[in-house]
């Protein structure tokens, strides 16, 4: 799922086998009639708000949703009636370390996998320092497509 033309036709050159645009239609909906009802495996949800709760409503029985973010500005609270009837788990990630030397093992990690081209990070736009305020007005009106690098110098 998706929102806007644009955002879509990412998806799909990345090799997304549907996309739904959320723009124009009901995408949970649209998810179920995809699934036969049966509902999907996980759901990676960096938005919350009101799609936490739809995303809930579009797993299949005995599925994960992975909640990292909250992009509309408020996290919401799960209910536990709606995990216990799915029998689903909703798994908190941050991607932020709890701890220096954690952080250094990831980044060793990381750099590993890029090395090895098991990681292809889609930067659509690098934007100078001065551009950040423009960058970030981008993000919020939704009109960010891919991953946006800020260069703080040469």
């Amino acid at each position: 799922v998706a929102r806007g033309a644009e955002k879509c036709q990412r998806c799909t050159r990345d090799g997304a086998d549907e996309v739904i645009d959320s723009a124009w239609v009901d995408w949970l909906a649209r998810v179920n009639a995809l699934t036969a009802g049966r509902g999907v495996d996980g759901v990676f949800d960096p938005v919350g708000c009101e799609v936490l709760w739809q995303s809930l409503n579009c797993l299949a029985h005995g599925c994960r949703l992975l909640a990292i973010g909250f992009a509309r500005g408020r996290w919401r609270q799960v209910r536990t009636q709606d995990l216990v009837n799915r029998n689903a788990t909703v798994v908190g990630a941050i991607a932020v370390p709890p701890d220096q030397a954690t952080a250094d093992r990831m980044r060793r990690q990381l750099a590993v996998w890029y090395d090895e081209g098991a990681l292809d990070p889609r930067v659509t736009r690098v934007v100078e320092f001065e551009a950040v305020p423009e960058a970030l007005t981008l993000v919020e009106e939704r009109q960010a497509v891919g991953k946006l690098v800020v260069r703080i110098s040469e």
